[in-house]
C-alpha cells in the first residue's frame, strides 16, 4: 500500500495525529503538512517524519509545519491556500484535530458556552477542513496515486476525519461531544454522495478508548475505572495509536477506492456490546444508585435469596432465588428487570449471604 502524493494532517502535533503523519510519511507521501495549534509540536512531528526510513523511495519526504486553528475560518483557509499554491494540489486531508468533554454535565445543566465549544472544534473545524479541501480537489486532475492497487481508476481526492465511537451512539452527561461527533458523522456521509462522481472520497474513523499518555496516567491513577473500561471491552485492552492510524491509511488509500461516506469504527468489537455494563456491588455498601435507564440483570455466584428494592413510583420487587449453573462467562443465573431513574440498592439478604452481586445493564 502506497499513499502518494501530498498529504495534509491536522492535529498532527501529538496522540493519533502525530502517529498518522508519521505512518503516512512511511507509506511513501511525497509532500507531508503537519498542522497544529501547537506549531512547535507540528514541527516535531514533520522532523519525525522526514527520519523514517523509505527503502522504496530514492527521493526523502518534503515534510513540513504550518499553524492551524480549525475552529478559524481564516485560519484553516490560510491552510488549505498555502498548500495548494506551494504544491499545485491536495491528494489526502486527514482531520484529527479535536478534545473531548472536561467533565460530564447533564444536557439541562449545560453552559452554551460548554456545548459551543465542542461543536466549533469538531463540528465546524471538521466542515471548514472539508468545504476548503473539496473546493482545491474539485478543480484539480484527477490521478493515480498507488500503482500497488491494481489498476484502480483515478482519484482527485480522499478525505478522513477522525470521528470517535460516540458518533454510533450516546453516552451520558456529554451531550456537547456526542451531539458533535453525530453532526461529523453526518457531514461525512453528506460530502461523500455530493462528491462521489467527481471522484473524491470522504470518510471517518471512529476508535474507542486509545492508549496514549493522558489515558494510560489517568487509568494508571484511577484503577477501579481502568478495570471497569477494560472489563467492557472484548479484547481486554485499549487500541494502540497505531492501530488507528493504520485505518486511516487504509481509508486514504487507493485500497479502499470503492469505500466512500463509511465510518470505519476501530474498538475491537466493543461496540457490539456498547449498551451492555456491568457492575460488581459490594452489598456492605447498601446505599448504592445509578441515575439512568436501563434493563438489568442481577447476577450472583452462589445458590441464594436476595431482594431487590428499586424505585418505580412506590414500587418495590422481590427477586426469587436463582441457582447455580454453569456459565463459562459468568452471565448466569440472573433475573432481568426494567426500571427507570432512580434506582436504590437498598438491601439484600441471603442464605448464605451474597457478600457481591453483579449488575448487568443494556440499553
Amino acid at each position: 500500500m502506497e499513499i502518494r502524493g501530498v498529504v495534509i494532517v491536522t492535529g498532527a502535533g501529538s496522540g493519533i495525529g502525530r502517529a498518522v503523519a508519521q505512518r503516512l510519511a512511511s507509506l511513501d507521501a511525497n509532500v507531508l503538512i503537519c498542522a497544529d495549534m501547537n506549531l512547535d509540536a507540528a514541527k516535531e512531528t514533520a522532523t519525525a517524519c522526514r527520519n523514517i526510513e523509505r527503502p522504496g523511495t530514492p527521493k526523502g519526504l518534503d515534510a513540513a509545519a504550518h499553524p492551524v486553528d480549525v475552529r478559524d475560518e481564516t485560519s484553516v483557509d490560510d491552510l488549505i491556500t498555502h498548500v495548494a499554491e506551494t504544491h499545485g494540489r491536495i491528494d489526502v486531508l486527514v482531520n484529527t484535530a479535536g478534545f473531548g468533554a472536561a467533565y460530564q454535565t447533564p444536557i439541562r445543566d449545560m453552559p452554551l458556552a460548554d456545548w459551543r465549544s465542542l461543536d466549533e472544534v469538531h463540528n465546524i473545524g471538521c466542515f471548514l477542513l472539508t468545504r476548503a479541501a473539496l473546493r482545491v480537489m474539485d478543480r484539480q486532475d484527477a490521478v493515480v496515486l498507488d500503482a500497488t492497487a491494481g489498476g484502480r481508476p483515478p482519484t482527485r481526492g480522499a478525505i478522513v476525519m477522525l470521528t470517535s465511537l460516540a458518533s454510533e451512539g450516546a453516552f451520558l452527561g456529554v451531550g456537547n461531544y456526542i451531539a458533535a461527533k453525530h453532526a461529523v458523522k453526518g457531514m461525512v456521509q453528506t460530502s461523500a454522495i455530493e462528491n462521489a462522481a467527481r471522484g473524491i472520497r470522504v470518510n471517518a474513523v471512529a476508535p474507542s478508548y486509545v492508549s496514549g499518555p493522558m489515558m494510560d496516567q489517568f487509568l494508571k491513577a484511577s484503577p477501579d475505572v481502568k478495570a471497569a473500561i477494560l472489563g467492557d471491552l472484548p479484547m481486554g485492552r485499549l487500541a494502540t495509536v497505531g492501530e488507528v492510524a493504520d485505518a486511516v491509511a487504509f481509508l486514504a488509500s487507493s485500497f479502499s477506492s470503492y469505500v466512500n461516506g463509511h465510518t470505519l469504527v476501530v474498538d475491537g468489537g466493543g461496540s457490539l456490546a456498547l449498551s451492555i455494563h456491568r457492575l460488581e456491588v459490594d452489598m456492605s455498601v447498601m446505599d448504592f444508585s445509578i441515575h439512568s435507564s436501563f434493563v438489568i440483570s442481577i447476577a450472583h455466584d452462589r445458590a441464594a435469596t436476595w431482594r431487590l428494592e428499586y424505585n418505580q413510583g412506590s414500587t418495590s420487587t422481590a427477586i426469587p432465588p436463582a441457582q447455580v449453573g454453569d456459565d463459562p462467562l459468568g452471565l448466569v443465573p440472573r433475573r432481568d428487570i426494567r426500571y427507570l431513574p432512580p434506582f436504590e440498592l437498598t438491601g439484600a439478604m441471603g442464605n448464605p449471604p451474597c457478600e457481591r452481586i453483579a449488575i448487568w445493564g443494556g440499553h
